[in-house]
């Protein structure tokens, strides 16, 4: 569901009145369709929190969190919530998603950095699944991460990414306006 929405978003996002004008071309039914999908189950996932919240001090993830702020702050509702959590699935998802098809891609290209990915990871946690604390510990496999996502477009309708200030890093000017990664690949 979530790959049909940015499969067709693109279509229309360089030109806004394509989906009015044209329709069928950016499957807008669909994508409507969809994204109202979406939208009932983040509902049914915010109501099964507040169902479930009790008075513990702990909150669980972000939807408890928001729903103890609420009350707090009349900036804070539930349609707002909703919209939050669609963001995040959907930025998250497609961005997760993306980075791993780039980084099979890099890794069956580059088998030695394949490689030297498993021997880290075996020789750091043996048999053992991964957790988010072993990142530390996995410094190759973090820097190739990381490579993979400058490289590679992981979010090609994420915001832009242009200096607000001229910057200088490493030797290198970027000026105000300019693009960063075009400056960066230089370093």
């Amino acid at each position: 569901m979530l790959g049909e929405v940015f499969k067709h978003a693109f279509k229309e996002m360089p030109f806004p009145l394509l989906g009015r004008l044209f329709p069928s071309l950016v499957k807008l039914p669909e994508k409507r369709k969809h994204c109202a999908d979406m939208k009932r189950m983040f509902e049914d996932v915010v109501d099964q929190h507040i169902k479930s919240m009790g008075d513990e001090l702990e909150s669980r993830d972000f939807i408890d969190v928001y729903l103890k702020e609420m009350p707090k702050n009349p900036l804070f509702n539930y349609h707002d919530l909703i919209g939050l959590c669609i963001d995040f699935f959907e930025a998250g998802g497609e961005t997760v998603g993306s980075t791993l098809s780039w980084f099979l891609m890099y890794l069956a290209k580059y088998p030695e950095h394949q490689e030297e990915c498993a021997r880290e990871i075996d020789r750091v946690l043996g048999s053992a699944l991964p957790t988010l604390e072993d990142r530390g510990s996995l410094p190759y496999c973090e820097a190739t991460i990381m490579e993979v996502q400058r490289l590679s477009c992981v979010a090609p309708a994420g915001l832009g990414n242009r200096m607000p200030e001229e910057v200088w890093m490493e030797g290198y000017k970027l000026p105000k306006g300019e693009k960063k990664s075009a400056y960066l690949e230089h370093l």
